[in-house]
């Protein structure tokens, strides 16, 4: 925990990143928490399924999803029940991405992975997010999801698992089952520790999804 703050970070970093992680709890409004005053892009979040490709710090309006292959470059996203994505392939860069159930439904998740020139090399970390154990859906929204991504138990509303559908999306194009890692950890079970959109009424913080990319290792023949 740093400053209040928890941070869940990946040990070890996959390759082609060079720090990420996603923050919860203590972050209110525009606090930064353990990123500090450190220059980074944010997007301003609109639930659709725009990619804006970046190369220097700063707020990019009207899109989800955020794509560099600058080094160092720290991107972030923010979330309270949504999906936080990190992407990343070595020497491809990286991208992060908000993915809600209308980001899902309008493919922001393969608008982002459709950057990549090779899907296999591709590792993706999503983070904490609501689980299907939390959240209960209308018909009209199910509708748009497979039978695997919903849970139903007799008379009840169904129940979404953003993150089985977003496993499904990545593995669909093309990224290797063991190259996703979807955080287990519901944010509306675990409101001490994460912001809940849900759980509080609408009155949470956010988790801050955070990373930015190594440098290319470059091999050199004797």
């Amino acid at each position: 925990m740093e400053e209040g703050v928890y941070v869940l970070r990946p040990a070890p970093l996959p390759a082609g990143l060079l720090e990420a992680g996603f923050t919860g709890r203590a972050l209110r409004g525009d606090a930064r928490g353990p990123l500090g005053d450190r220059a980074t892009v944010r997007p301003e979040q609109v639930h659709g399924n725009a990619l804006r490709r970046v190369d220097a710090p700063g707020i990019i309006p009207s899109c989800d999803a955020l794509r560099t292959r600058m080094p160092g470059l720290l991107l972030t996203v923010r979330t309270a029940d949504c999906v936080p994505l990190i992407l990343c392939a070595p020497g491809e860069g990286i991208a992060v991405v908000h993915a809600g159930w209308r980001g899902l439904l309008a493919r922001v998740l393969e608008e982002a992975l459709a950057t990549f020139d090779h899907p296999a090399r591709v590792t993706v970390l999503a983070g904490p997010h609501i689980g299907a154990c939390c959240y209960e859906v209308g018909e009209e929204v199910a509708a748009g999801f497979p039978s695997g991504s919903l849970r139903r138990a007799g008379g009840s509303r169904p129940r979404l698992d953003l993150g089985a559908d977003a496993r499904r999306r990545l593995e669909e194009g093309g990224v290797p089952p063991d190259r996703i890692d979807v955080a287990p950890i519901c944010t509306r079970c675990h409101q001490h520790l994460l912001p809940s959109h849900r759980g509080s009424g609408g009155r949470a913080g956010r988790i801050v999804a955070f990373a930015s990319g190594a440098r290319p290792v470059h091999s050199h023949a004797a």
